[in-house]
């Protein structure tokens, strides 16, 4: 009995840690802009409380962060053009298949940057998702987010 109650305790404080992981900073800020800018490109803009789930890609060569939300099958591509400075360059839903990733609704750009597109949201459905809360979020300041539908 002592023996499972270790293993279990174990088994939890190394869950708990790994839960705890701090998502990066880039996400953060990302995500600050998704929930903060007129836009309200995910419809949590008047949110309170609650969570994103979100995975990302950065690609640092050209500032860019991708952004998707798997449960609502949208990705946002943001560029960095300034010190927690983000613009979003780029939005789609998209779907996957067997054909690979598709777009109900094609991003601005044409054939280069949807496959451009296609290949991040392929990383970034691969990698780790993060949950981020709303509340802690909303507490971050400094961020300038901007977007391609200003202009």
């Amino acid at each position: 009995m002592l023996v499972y109650r270790l293993v279990m305790f174990s088994f939890l404080a190394c869950a708990s840690l790994v839960a705890q992981e701090a998502a990066p900073e880039q996400l953060k800020e990302t995500a600050y802009c998704l929930i903060s800018d007129k836009h309200d490109w995910i419809a949590a803009r008047g949110k309170q409380s609650g969570a994103l789930h979100l995975k990302f890609v950065a690609e640092p060569e050209t500032s860019t962060v991708t952004v998707i939300d798997e449960s609502k099958e949208l990705v946002i591509d943001f560029r960095r053009i300034g010190k927690k400075q983000w613009q979003v360059v780029n939005n789609a839903r998209f779907q996957v298949s067997k054909r690979g990733v598709e777009y109900p609704d094609p991003p601005l750009g044409g054939v280069w940057t949807q496959d451009r597109l296609s290949k991040r949201v392929k990383t970034a459905l691969a990698s780790k998702a993060y949950i981020l809360r709303i509340e802690d979020l909303r507490k971050l300041s400094g961020i300038s987010c901007s977007s391609y539908a200003d202009r």
